[in-house]
């Protein structure tokens, strides 16, 4: 395995044994590897991806299985994002707030040490800064009887608390070899109508440090697909996906907290399939039409 050496612990083990993973240096691969697992687990069941998006340190995953980087390559960039970010740890906090990004901008303008670090759904924003400043604007999003909750993280991703690890960052990430993806990769990290970026140690150094703009890319991809599976252990980004493209397209989880994995996920795999016949070009024979 490629993740022990580079992680510094056995994914096996933590999983088989069911252990508390605590700290941003052991929870950020452990969920990276624990998708590139479920992407193989979907793919095993004939469920494979026509386009890939990533949420922040999902952008990982998703070069990985788009081809654009290997493995090896991806679990370096984590490891190392990881482990230098835990360097930062008790600096920052992150908080999701119902206010869309022009609300959530008008508000920030009274604490300037926040900034918008995710742009997650029409209706929906993530906010990163100080921690008593970010629980300051809970306050004043929760006054207002809306939605507003601190993520569990102790440093400020895509805020300039980032700033002092973004060299060192670039420097242990220089030798990535990235290549052209195999299947389309949606970027969060920069405007995604341009044309898509090397995954090299400038671009991950850019998708920590700038706003993921998530609502952006879920919409770009909407206009090609109608089905998204969020591969993770626990669903996170269901509601911004249908609050992005609305009623019309599916947003399917993988894994539930709590509840029993083979059934969970053999139950959301069902949910992949519609009842319309698949339209291919190599069906045997056409289907017959049943009365109703």
């Amino acid at each position: 395995s490629v993740f022990t050496p580079l992680a510094g612990f056995s994914l096996h083990q933590v999983l088989a044994n069911a252990e508390t993973v605590a700290g941003i240096d052991r929870i950020q691969p452990v969920l990276v590897g624990l998708q590139l697992a479920l992407t193989e687990l979907w793919r095993s069941y004939g469920v494979h991806p026509a386009a890939v998006v990533g949420h922040s340190m999902g952008e990982v995953t998703a070069a990985v299985v788009a081809g654009a980087l290997r493995i090896a390559d991806g679990l370096k960039v984590i490891t190392t994002r990881s482990r230098l970010m835990a360097k930062l740890a008790g600096q920052g906090a992150m908080a999701l707030i119902e206010l869309g990004p022009d609300a959530a901008e008008a508000l920030l303008a009274d604490y300037p040490d926040v900034t918008l670090a995710v742009y997650a759904s029409p209706r929906q924003t993530v906010i990163a800064g100080p921690p008593e400043q970010v629980d300051a604007v809970i306050a004043a999003v929760d006054a207002q009887d809306l939605l507003a909750r601190r993520i569990e993280v102790d440093v400020a991703s895509h805020h300039p608390t980032i700033d002092p690890i973004l060299p060192d960052l670039r420097s242990e990430l220089a030798d990535l070899s990235p290549s052209a993806p195999t299947i389309a990769l949606i970027t969060t990290t920069v405007d995604h109508t341009e044309a898509a970026p090397a995954v090299d140690a400038d671009y991950w150094a850019s998708n920590l440090r700038n706003p993921g703009r998530f609502t952006q890319s879920i919409a770009a991809a909407g206009a090609e697909c109608g089905t998204f599976i969020e591969v993770s252990p626990h669903p996170l980004l269901t509601y911004a996906i249908s609050d992005t493209l609305g009623s019309t397209f599916r947003a399917i989880p993988t894994l539930q907290r709590g509840e029993d994995d083979t059934l969970v996920f053999h139950t959301n795999r069902n949910a992949t399939h519609t009842d319309v016949p698949p339209q291919t070009q190599h069906r045997a024979e056409p289907h017959v039409m049943l009365p109703t």
